[in-house]
């Protein structure tokens, strides 16, 4: 953007300042806004802190006002010098504690340094700002890299540090400046990683001023799955977590519509007001082990009142059954599932199996192997019923027929419901 520009965003920031338009002010910065206070030597960082610095004044002096005496501007770089003050009525937040009201009317003198980027403030990088990565031979002692930082990028909240095998690189994801969405970085040996870019944000579709406050992000079974932490600035404040999944961890697709996969617990409980996964989705037999913190009451939000929180913030653990993320669900009147095409593995003849993860106590499941047009092969038809809760039933079909005779052939299966759950399928030899 022009110095012109600029400068009027600055002097824009000051008449809001002076009118307590909030919404304004917190619309004129970056997600990933650092504002440094000397004076008190305390930093805020991004528009949540942005408003944090901005409620302390509010409270502390509701009077106060500025009076901008010089402002001029180079590049990308704004500099002010004003004036302001007004009436100590209410305490104000310092690291040694708050300084109750004394009633006496102040007087400051500032200075002022804005960074700017595409016409708004933000956190400029310095020389240590960023990612870094350690080391260690036994996961008690680290090592940090001299090269350190390896991402320069403003990255708060969880980072996302993944070894893609079929990739042969570390990938990592987090928000890399981007502010409150999620970016992608890729590596062949872990310290020298390529520029973020962003792979996923929130849309009108997420409801009013909603973001990814983070994610936990793993590979499971070769896809990419991504534990989003939905968080409603402009509704309820809350946090809880959605799935989506890539199979190259760039294009991805939000799961079922959006729904809640890891909801909240009852309001006045330990989890009421934000859950929000860990990283990795732990095997342990039948089963998934996912652990999450919990926190009572929504995320703080400048202009509402403090939150009070009634429990200290805790680690829960989510268990489910093994590819239990989702389920394609059929009621009394029977449901199909037709497949896209694929090609049939290669088998040794009577070797090859079709597995089948679903829960049918209370029906049942049969399997067709079609062709690319979705007409039923010959001799896979119909398969023999699968009518127990079982994780990795063997499809089988009359005479016996041979999936092996299909390899390399281009399929599609139709897979027939009834009462039943269907969570994955799988080949194996």
């Amino acid at each position: 953007m022009s110095p012109e520009h600029n400068i009027a965003t600055v002097r824009a920031i000051y008449t809001g300042f002076n009118t307590g338009n909030v919404p304004l002010l917190l619309s004129l910065v970056t997600d990933d806004f650092e504002l440094v206070d000397v004076a008190l030597g305390m930093s805020w960082r991004g528009q949540a802190g942005w408003g944090e610095w901005l409620q302390n004044w509010a409270t502390s002096m509701p009077d106060a006002q500025v009076h901008l005496e010089t402002i001029t501007a180079q590049g990308d770089t704004v500099v002010t010098e004003h004036s302001g003050g007004g009436t100590h009525t209410g305490p104000l937040n310092t690291p040694a504690g708050a300084i109750p009201p004394t009633g006496k009317t102040i007087h400051l003198r500032f200075a002022e340094i804005f960074e700017m980027r595409d016409g708004k403030p933000y956190c400029k990088p310095g020389p240590d700002d960023g990612v870094c990565v350690a080391f260690s031979n036994d996961g008690l002692i680290w090592k940090p890299i001299p090269e350190n930082p390896v991402i320069k990028k403003y990255s708060d909240t969880n980072q996302n540090l993944l070894y893609d095998a079929k990739l042969k690189k570390y990938v990592a994801f987090g928000r890399f400046g981007f502010g409150r969405k999620i970016a992608r970085s890729e590596s062949s040996d872990c310290i020298h990683w390529s520029e973020p870019k962003l792979v996923m944000e929130c849309d009108e579709a997420d409801g009013p001023k909603s973001q990814f406050y983070g994610a936990g992000i793993d590979i499971y079974e070769g896809v990419y799955i991504a534990m989003t932490w939905l968080y409603r600035e402009g509704g309820d404040a809350k946090i809880d977590t959605q799935l989506a999944t890539s199979r190259d961890g760039i294009r991805w697709t939000r799961v079922a519509n959006r729904a809640t996969w890891l909801p909240l617990g009852d309001v006045d409980s330990w989890e009421g007001g934000m859950v929000r996964s860990v990283e990795r989705i732990i095997v342990n037999g039948d089963l998934l082990f996912i652990y999450y913190g919990g926190v009572h009451g929504p995320h703080g939000r400048p202009g509402h009142p403090e939150v009070e929180r009634k429990h200290p913030g805790s680690i829960g653990l989510a268990m489910s059954r093994r590819d239990g993320f989702v389920s394609f669900d059929a009621g009394e009147n029977p449901g199909t599932l037709l497949t896209k095409p694929f090609t049939l593995p290669q088998f040794e003849p009577g070797k090859g199996k079709l597995r089948l993860n679903a829960d049918c106590s209370r029906g049942e499941v049969r399997v067709a192997i079609c062709d690319e047009a979705g007409a039923p092969i010959k001799g896979f038809e119909e398969s023999q019923p699968i009518k127990e809760d079982a994780y990795a039933a063997t499809i089988q079909w009359p005479a016996d027929a041979d999936i092996a005779s299909l390899a390399s052939k281009r399929v599609r299966l139709k897979l027939t419901a009834k009462n039943a759950k269907l969570y994955s399928y799988w080949f194996e030899q």
